[in-house]
């Protein structure tokens, strides 16, 4: 699975057999960024792209605290529903 990314510098390599093949989507002025820049690595990414791999942690962990929170919703409807048909409340 390629993740998205912008602002990855062109010499950043090719992608690799090892972690995840990443495909860079802007042209920052040009400052050497293509549509087909890819790094083969988060660790790549990391060193060559600090901001850009800092934004997709966050955004990963915001999906995360989304989707406990909407589970969280889910179960406490369930057990108020529960508690409903059982009479205890």
């Amino acid at each position: 699975m390629a993740e998205t990314v912008s602002n990855v510098p062109a010499s950043s390599g090719t992608s690799g057999a090892s972690g995840a093949s990443t495909t860079g989507t802007g042209n920052s002025g040009g400052s050497g960024y293509t549509t087909s820049t890819t790094v083969s690595s988060l660790e790549e990414l990391k060193r060559i792209a600090p901001e850009v791999y800092q934004k997709m942690l966050e955004g990963i962990a915001m999906n995360m605290v989304s989707k406990i929170k909407k589970q969280a919703d889910r179960l406490k409807e369930i057990m108020r529903e529960a508690r409903r048909q059982s009479g205890i409340r």
